[in-house]
């Protein structure tokens, strides 16, 4: 039986504003310490986070890896993420460097879905005021109603429209690996074929088959990765199941990588106040 999946991939427009997730500060040091040979990046290496969650037969993927990846990226830091700043994340993936939202291009990308998503935490949104304002429910204030100004304002918490990472880049594998020891998750958008939604044991993910007909796009994360083989290859985190792959994960190739369709460092700002 076909997985759901939704997901499509940006417009060449949005994808060419973006800037190298290499230029980072964060990941640029660690990738000069790597290089130099001063400070290798570790053989392995997790972004600590919430247990995974299935997505059901909704085409909710790209919803899924918005939150999953909003989390993860403030793990460790002062500020959990509420839904509020994990329902702009649905709608700033496609922001191009000038900072303006712009409509996603995806079945699984609404706010409707992020909230579906959410409510697995047992955190349930309100329904939409006599206004049409959309409600931010948070664990601390279950009465924190807000309109879609107040939504694109928070998702500038959230650093994604300005980076991404050229899956084709010779260097691709160190990119995303340094990015993981940052603690900047990677979104991750592709084309899945059957061979990976059929994947189980300790397979490695291989380059898909783009002429599969059951084949659709998917978002899953990369929260981590293991050194394999003497390769350091990338975690990916799914929502089809304990029973897909290694417990819903599995590692992906230097020829995957090559042929997703977007790589997207998930960063947020700091805040000070």
């Amino acid at each position: 039986m076909p997985r759901a999946k939704g997901v499509r991939r940006s417009s060449p427009e949005a994808l060419a504003a973006r800037l190298d997730l290499a230029q980072h500060e964060r990941v640029s040091s660690l990738l000069t310490l790597h290089r130099s040979g001063v400070a290798p990046l570790p053989a392995s290496f997790r972004i600590p986070g919430p247990p995974l969650l299935e997505q059901g037969s909704t085409p909710t993927c790209f919803a899924h890896a918005t939150a999953y990846a909003t989390a993860l990226a403030f793990a460790g830091k002062l500020f959990m993420p509420s839904p509020k700043l994990i329902a702009a994340g649905a709608t700033a993936i496609d922001r191009g460097t000038t900072g303006v939202a712009t409509p996603l291009d995806d079945d699984g990308g609404t706010i409707e879905s992020v909230n579906a998503f959410m409510a697995q935490f047992g955190v349930e949104p309100m329904e939409p005021s006599v206004e049409g304002r959309n409600s931010d429910v948070s664990l601390g204030n279950m009465n924190d109603e807000i309109n879609m100004a107040d939504l694109n304002a928070a998702g500038q918490r959230i650093i994604v429209g300005q980076y991404g990472i050229d899956p084709t880049a010779a260097d691709v594998g160190d990119v995303v690996c340094a990015a993981l020891v940052a603690g900047i998750p990677i979104v991750d958008t592709f084309f899945c074929d059957s061979a990976f939604e059929n994947m189980g044991g300790d397979m490695i993910a291989q380059a898909p088959d783009m002429s599969d007909p059951q084949g659709g796009g998917h978002a899953t994360v990369l929260g981590g990765y293991d050194t394999i083989g003497g390769v350091r290859l990338p975690l990916l985190l799914n929502w089809w199941g304990a029973d897909w792959c290694e417990a819903g994960t599995c590692h992906v190739s230097a020829a995957w990588l090559a042929k997703t369709w977007e790589l997207w460092g998930w960063d947020v700002a700091k805040v000070t106040a």
